[in-house]
């Protein structure tokens, strides 16, 4: 109940945050990472991510979902869940190349089919994005999750829709 009460207060904080189109906290952008590798010290597996962030002057906070497949010979691979929030910044290289870089909190979940693990984890991001478009950006992103349970490293193709300036 705490957990759904926890992401209740983050959704309704970005809502109350588009009230007004003068708010200086306002949409930036949206992003899929549909080809993700994990892994870890003992293990690897796919990932698909959702990220969705808004601008408020310089700075970029960032809301963002994870599943993860552990890929497994003998039985059923362990799953985990991530919901982040972050905040980060921009770094314009040059007008078609941008670094994000994000850190922050956010709930990480295990299943390893036998029991089911919940703890905090603190995400490291980093997306090389380049822009092919007004609105649209592809690159690389790379995320780390440290937490007590097991600590994860992604790596994957980045597609991200901006919002036209």
């Amino acid at each position: 109940m705490k957990h759904l009460q926890f992401i209740l207060l983050l959704y309704s904080f970005t809502a109350l945050g588009q009230n007004g189109s003068d708010s200086k906290f306002r949409y930036n952008a949206f992003s899929v990472s549909p080809l993700e590798i994990y892994t870890d010290e003992i293990s690897f597996g796919t990932s698909i991510s959702l990220d969705i962030n808004f601008k408020w002057s310089k700075n970029i906070f960032t809301f963002s979902t994870s599943f993860l497949q552990e890929f497994a010979i003998w039985g059923p691979g362990d799953y985990y869940f991530q919901l982040n929030t972050m905040f980060g910044r921009e770094h314009e290289i040059a007008n078609w190349l941008f670094i994000d870089t994000h850190t922050g909190i956010g709930l990480f979940y295990r299943n390893d089919n036998n029991a089911s693990q919940v703890d905090i984890g603190i995400p490291l991001q980093l997306k090389l994005r380049f822009k092919i478009g007004e609105r649209f950006s592809i690159g690389l992103r790379v995320q780390a999750n440290w937490n007590s349970i097991r600590s994860l490293y992604t790596y994957g193709l980045l597609l991200q829709w901006n919002k036209i300036k």
